[in-house]
């Protein structure tokens, strides 16, 4: 794919090889925003059973949870979440 900024075409790669959240806002990779849906998926009780095939963005959406309870909105400037999210606590989040 090409994107075209200021009449010069250049090509856009997607990370398909990347699976932490942080690394990819830190290097300004493409991120579809979908942090308005892991919001309500933070602010309800529920349980989920989250069930999707093989590298369909199950490490890094459980990357983006990590991100956002450990250090806040740090790497959300500019996502959905960023105006909906008013926990400014941070969280210690353990990794099995």
């Amino acid at each position: 794919m090409n994107i075209n900024i200021n009449g010069k075409a250049d090509p856009i790669f997607l990370p398909t090889a990347k699976s932490s959240f942080s690394e990819l806002r830190s290097l300004n990779k493409i991120y579809v925003d979908k942090t308005e849906m892991i919001w309500a998926l933070a602010r309800d009780s529920n349980y989920y059973f989250l069930s999707r095939p093989r590298r369909f963005g199950k490490t890094l959406l459980l990357s983006t949870f990590e991100s956002l309870f450990k250090y806040g909105l740090k790497d959300f400037k500019g996502l959905a979440i960023e105006k909906l999210w008013t926990d400014d606590k941070t969280y210690l989040v353990h990794q099995a």
